[in-house]
C-alpha cells in the first residue's frame, strides 16, 4: 500500500496529504519513507493546506515521533499568518505537538497561538485545556496571561 501511495502523491489532494499521515498515527504504523514522501509533497503545496490540515499534519507526524524539521518549518509558516483562522481545538493540539517534537524554537509562532488561545477561551473544553497546558510546561514556557485563561 505504501510503495503506491508514494507513487501517486503528485496527483494527491491537500486532505489527502493529511489523511495519509492521520492514518498512520492512528495506527501507530512508523513508514519513514512513506512520510518522507508525504512530507515532500505536503511541502510543495503548503499553501493549499486549510488550518485544520496544517494541525492535523503536525499532529500526525508528532504522534508518530517523526520530526521532519522542513515539514515542521514549513507548517510553523504557512501557520504565522492564519492563527487566528485556528479554532480551540487546531491550537491545542498545534501546542501539543509542538512540545512533543520540542520545537522550542518556534516563539513567534507559540506566542501568537496563545494570543489565539486566550481570545477563543469561551468555547473551551477539558482535552483542549490539558493540551494546552502540557505543552507549556513541556516547553517551559510561562505565559501569564494564558495560564491564568486555562485555570479561569
Amino acid at each position: 500500500i505504501a510503495s503506491a501511495a508514494i507513487s501517486r502523491l503528485t496527483e494527491a489532494k491537500p486532505q489527502e496529504l493529511t489523511s495519509m499521515p492521520w492514518a498512520c498515527a492512528t495506527l501507530r504504523m512508523m513508514h519513514a519513507p512513506l512520510l518522507a514522501a508525504i512530507a515532500s509533497a505536503s511541502m510543495l503545496r503548503i499553501s493549499e493546506l486549510r488550518v485544520q490540515e496544517l494541525a492535523a499534519t503536525l499532529w500526525s507526524y508528532a504522534t508518530l515521533s517523526c520530526s521532519n524539521a522542513p515539514l515542521l518549518n514549513a507548517i510553523s509558516s504557512a501557520a504565522m499568518p492564519n492563527i487566528t483562522k485556528f479554532d480551540l481545538r487546531n491550537l491545542a493540539n498545534t501546542a501539543w505537538a509542538l512540545a512533543k517534537l520540542m520545537m522550542t524554537h518556534d516563539s513567534p509562532l507559540l506566542a501568537s497561538m496563545a494570543a489565539s488561545s486566550i481570545a477563543k477561551m469561551t468555547t473551551v473544553r477539558q482535552q483542549e485545556i490539558a493540551n494546552t497546558a502540557w505543552a507549556c510546561a513541556k516547553l517551559q514556557i510561562w505565559h501569564e496571561p494564558l495560564l491564568d485563561s486555562l485555570a479561569a
